[in-house]
């Protein structure tokens, strides 16, 4: 049985993307007790989550980004505390990929 002119092929699955992409070359050079929030930011952009601990005045920034499409999915979450001086306390790193 043929296809009839009308009939149209099925949508490709969505692309799902969200946050900007961010890769480890983008965090090399970070180094604790030397990197700044400012240089941070410069490099990465504006932060998903921000939050400022008031008991010690540090400040933690998190950046989240997604990508999923039909033939792999990618989860990179980036977290950086700052001291109340605004020097790097902390770095973790945490990325997931799968190909499909």
């Amino acid at each position: 049985m043929a296809l009839g002119a009308g009939c149209a092929k099925p949508a490709p699955p969505p692309v799902v993307e969200q946050g900007h992409p961010i890769d480890r070359a983008m965090l090399e050079g970070f180094q604790r007790g030397v990197t700044t929030r400012e240089e941070a930011l410069a490099r990465l952009g504006e932060p998903t989550t921000s939050a400022t601990d008031p008991a010690d005045g540090s400040t933690t920034l998190s950046w989240h980004y997604v990508h999923a499409d039909a033939h792999r999915s990618t989860a990179v979450m980036v977290v950086l505390r700052f001291g109340s001086d605004d020097l790097l306390q902390l770095k973790a790193v945490s990325q997931n990929s799968q190909v499909r």
